[in-house]
């Protein structure tokens, strides 16, 4: 017998004005995969770099993005690029 794999639910602990307690509430539903496209705020937190960095490197033409609606999505090919064009390379000493 196989078993499958359920989405992870993420919870949330929400104050219960009534009586004092604490409550568990489904916030969402999360996935372990992400998507191929990331919005800023995606980027942001897995990459490190804050997302004004990100949007002034869009708007400065630095960083590849797709523009979908008024969200402007990014690939991780993109913060790769943008890495490796700006990145300082390490010098040994006594070289």
């Amino acid at each position: 017998m196989r078993l499958r794999q359920q989405p992870s639910v993420e919870f949330i602990a929400t104050s219960d004005y009534y009586d004092g307690g604490v409550t568990m509430s489904k916030k969402k539903e999360t996935s372990d995969t992400l998507p191929m496209l990331k919005t800023v705020e995606q980027m942001s937190r897995i990459s490190g770099v804050g997302e004004n960095k990100l949007r002034d490197l869009m708007d400065n033409g630095d960083l590849e993005y797709v523009q979908n609606g008024n969200r402007r999505l990014i690939a991780d090919s993109a913060i790769w690029d943008w890495y490796n064009r700006v990145k300082t390379t390490a010098v040994k000493e006594g070289a």
